[in-house]
């Protein structure tokens, strides 16, 4: 019975907590998911699942640019997914995190990298460094032109994204 009346008082004196927290504003947005290595089904994150050597060649290359980047400002940015199945596609457009037809996806088609900070074993989207990453790689990265940025969306704005221009990865198909 006092386990029961303890209880009670907890579950109160939280919900009086929570009532009297008045939401921060967020000086960037920030999404955090702990890494569970490979228990996430149809998520990819080698290089060796995209689609072809010279999207695995331009995406090495831009690896060596986010090593600098990791050096310099002292990050630890990484490949989050490359390649991903259809059903993870769908997930993500039901969910509100992608737009991109299941069809022509870049990430379906294998011609996509999405990155993140790994932290302490959490994977950390902070819009700043993603920002700031983007920034270093448009002045640094030889083969710019042939990429297309999360940035760019219309209608959706997508910092960890990069993928081969469509118009360049079909004429390598």
């Amino acid at each position: 019975m006092e386990f029961l009346i303890l209880g009670l008082l907890g579950m109160a004196l939280a919900t009086g907590k929570q009532a009297k927290t008045q939401k921060q504003p967020q000086k960037a947005i920030k999404k955090q998911i702990i890494d569970r290595g490979d228990c996430w089904n149809c998520l990819y994150r080698g290089l060796e699942y995209l689609s072809d050597d010279k999207t695995r060649a331009v995406f090495k290359n831009l690896m060596s640019y986010v090593a600098d980047f990791n050096r310099i400002f002292d990050k630890n940015m990484q490949i989050f997914e490359t390649t991903r199945a259809p059903q993870r596609q769908l997930r993500l457009i039901k969910s509100g995190n992608s737009q991109a037809n299941i069809n022509f996806a870049p990430h379906v088609q294998g011609r996509a990298v999405d990155f993140a900070e790994l932290k302490n074993g959490v994977w950390v989207w902070d819009n700043r460094d993603l920002k700031a990453l983007n920034d270093f790689l448009y002045k640094n990265f030889p083969q710019w032109e042939l990429l297309r940025t999360g940035r760019d969306f219309k209608h959706f704005v997508d910092w960890p994204h990069y993928e081969i221009k469509r118009s360049i990865w079909e004429k390598w198909q």
